[in-house]
């Protein structure tokens, strides 16, 4: 639960995968937050589990009103892409 006054920070999808792929590559979670600046080391916890669990699909954020296509677009094969337009 937050508390009254505080802040909240917000990542990327791009540092998000590459903090994961840093932790995958066998760096600590200190090292990971040292160099990105990530300052909450519970958060790189929740983006590995994302990870595994859903691929790079879990580092989105899908808070907020969001179209089904605007997913679905960034993730399919051009191919498949250009025949749902």
């Amino acid at each position: 639960m937050a508390t009254k006054g505080q802040t909240f920070c917000k990542y990327s999808y791009e540092t998000k995968l590459r903090a994961v792929q840093m932790r995958m590559d066998g760096m600590t979670k200190k090292q990971v937050a040292k160099e990105l600046g990530i300052y909450d080391l519970n958060r790189l916890k929740i983006w590995m589990r994302k990870y595994k669990a859903e691929g790079e699909l879990g580092l989105i954020d899908h808070r907020g009103r969001r179209e089904d296509a605007y997913l679905e677009q960034d993730f399919m094969e051009p191919e498949m892409a250009a025949q749902s337009v």
